[in-house]
Order: C-alpha cells, then sequence, then structure tokens
C-alpha cells in the first residue's frame, strides 16, 4: 500500500504530460490551416482538456 499514491501520482502526471504535448501538437499542426472550419476540433478538444 505504501507504493500506492507514487505511482499514481507518477501515473496521473505521465497521462497529464501526454495530453499537453498532444494538444500541443494539434495546435501546430492545425496552426496554418486555412479557415475556421480545420480548428474546430482542436477547439473542442481544448475546452475538454481545460
Amino acid at each position: 500500500m505504501k507504493i500506492h499514491v507514487p505511482a499514481n501520482f507518477i501515473g496521473y502526471g505521465t497521462f497529464s504530460l501526454a495530453a499537453m504535448v498532444a494538444f500541443a501538437y494539434l495546435l501546430k499542426v492545425y496552426a496554418n490551416a486555412p479557415g475556421i472550419k480545420a480548428l474546430l476540433p482542436t477547439a473542442a478538444l481544448g475546452v475538454l482538456l481545460f
């Protein structure tokens, strides 16, 4: 049981970091997209992650 808290801390931290990196990648990919329609899925994901 002593390993439970540090393992959860590492697991949740890794998941949060992965989500931030993936969102930054999506922003980079769609930054030069022509029009607002291409940015809508990324904006929706940003709202969900926030």
